[in-house]
Order: C-alpha cells, then structure tokens, then sequence
C-alpha cells in the first residue's frame, strides 16, 4: 500500500470519528427534547404517551421509542454522563447501558468505566452488576422461588420442546439430571445396538420393528429431568390442559387415565406420552 493511499484510509477514519461524535452530540439533543415533550404534553386516549407520538412522527417501532423516552428522563438526572454524551464522547448505547445502573454517586465511576470499553463490554458489566444487586436482595430467593414454572409441549413432528424458570439450585439439579439421562442414552445407543438388530432379525417384532431401547431411554431423559422438576414443588403443565387438581397442579392427559398407569409418578407418566409421541411419527 503506497503512502497515499495510506493518508486517505487515515483521513478516511477521522471522518468517520468525527461524524461519530457529531451524531452522538446530535442523538444527546434529540433525547433532551424528547424529554421536554413528554413533560409538556398532555398525552390522552387519542395519543397516549410520548413513544406512540414518536412512532407516528418519527418512524420508531414502539420498543425502540420507550426506550429513548427512558434515557431522556434518566439522563436529566445525571450531569456528568449527559456532558459526556453531548461531547459525543460516549455513544447511545453505551449512555442507554449506563442509565441502568447510574445514579449520583456512582456516575463518575461508570462514565469512566464506560471509556475505556466497548459497548458490548459494557452492556455484559451492567448485566452483571444488575443481576448481583438482583441476587442480594433480601426477596430474592423468594422471588425465584415463586416464579417457577416448567411448561412442555409437543411439536408436530412428535418432538419435545420445554421451556420453564427454576431457582438456581434446582436449575443446577435439573442440568445433572439431563446430563445422567444423556448417559444413559448413549451408553444404551453404544451397548443395544448389535443385540437389537440380532434379535430383530430372529425374533420380527408385531409393532413393526420399532426401537425400544430408545422407548425406554427417551422414558429415562423424559422421567430423569421432570423428576427433579416435580420433586422441587414446579408447576408443571402441558400447552392447552386445564388446571383440574389442586390448585398450581396441571395434569396431562397421560394423568387422568384410570388405567394401573394413573398410580406412576407424573414424570414418568410424561415420559410414556414423549416416547409414544417419538415412535408415532417414525
């Protein structure tokens, strides 16, 4: 690369810096603004608040709108962040990261934090920190704990799919035991392979020669993790059931058979169901 080439590529990066910080210094303004107009305008039913307005006038979607109505409000209460940020010195998302967590007396020390990272960076330190405060509250662990659910469904190729919010001790005893029906998974794949495939071949199953050693490891993985689940007091429950027990308890189907299976565990009952589900669609 000749020595021009490498004085454009140099000015060329100097502009872009410099407009940067203009445009920092101009996103500082519009949201000081925004701030003036939320104070001032009496929002009613025909325009509610001050993000509505901006999504109407402004071409914002609605989340990005209270976002920055958010910020505005937040930096009137921090000087030294809002000089820094008219200066174009810090961007708006590492100010919109910042009012999270800034208040008066710890301002300076987050503005220079802010600094000397990116913005990336910055969004995982106040994570962080947010989270620490989170944990240290003296409701913390009531709160986790009256905030669990465990919920599941079955896609429409059989498969399972779950979702669900545990306290961080059963969330720890959960992962153990999916990780022990993975065990028993793979040591079942490596071990039953050869005395399936000899016994499939003298003995043709009537079923049509399914797999039932993954029937019974996909019961294992399915029994293994909701059993944990079930044993931490979770509310538990199928997409579309009805509560019909106690209340917090939602039953499957697999739960209200009067059959000698209704006496097994939920978990295991949720586990027939997920391995009658895999061997229906194959």
């Amino acid at each position: 690369m000749d020595q021009a080439s490498t004085h454009t590529l140099q000015d060329l990066g100097a502009r872009i810096i410099d407009l940067c910080g203009r445009m920092h210094g101009a996103e500082c303004q519009l949201l000081e603004l925004i701030r003036q107009l939320d104070d001032l305008h009496p929002w009613d039913g025909a325009m509610p608040s001050c993000a509505h307005w901006l999504m109407w006038r402004c071409g914002m979607d609605l989340v990005t709108a209270r976002e920055k109505v958010r910020v505005a409000h937040a930096l009137a209460g921090l000087p030294l962040l809002r000089e820094r940020f008219q200066s174009g010195e810090l961007s708006y998302s590492k100010v919109r990261a910042l009012t999270r967590v800034a208040d008066a007396d710890s301002e300076a020390a987050w503005v220079d934090t802010a600094l000397t990272h990116t913005a990336a960076q910055l969004e995982r330190i106040v994570r962080q920190h947010r989270q620490t405060d989170t944990l240290n509250r003296p409701d913390a662990a009531l709160a986790a704990w009256r905030h669990r659910h465990l919920e599941y469904r079955f896609q429409d190729d059989g498969s399972l799919s779950f979702e669900g919010r545990v306290p961080a001790e059963v969330g720890a005893m959960l992962l153990q035991a999916l990780d022990r029906a993975l065990e028993w998974l793979d040591q079942d794949a490596h071990e039953g392979d050869a005395s399936r495939h000899d016994s499939a071949e003298s003995h043709p199953c009537a079923c049509g020669g399914h797999d039932h050693g993954a029937h019974d490891a996909s019961m294992q993985v399915a029994g293994g993790a909701a059993e944990v689940a079930v044993a931490a007091g979770v509310t538990r429950h199928a997409a579309g059931d009805e509560v019909d027990g106690p209340r917090g308890e939602h039953h499957c189907e697999a739960c209200r058979d009067d059959s000698a299976e209704s006496s097994l565990r939920p978990a295991v009952a949720i586990a027939k169901v997920s391995a009658a589900n895999a061997t229906a669609t194959r």
